[in-house]
């Protein structure tokens, strides 16, 4: 959804670039979406439990 959302309002600011310049605003957003997904599973689903 962030990555769509991104290529989207790019689309609405830069209505006639090239699909090469779309990639170059995909790539960085899917990285920080896989960031993001990375360190919240991370947190939450493989935390250590202390005992």
């Amino acid at each position: 959804m962030v990555t769509s959302g991104a290529v989207l309002l790019f689309r609405h600011y830069r209505p006639t670039a090239s699909p090469a310049v779309e990639t170059l605003v995909l790539v960085p957003s899917f990285a920080l979406v896989t960031l993001v997904r990375f360190t919240v599973l991370r947190m939450v689903v493989f935390r250590r439990r202390h005992r």
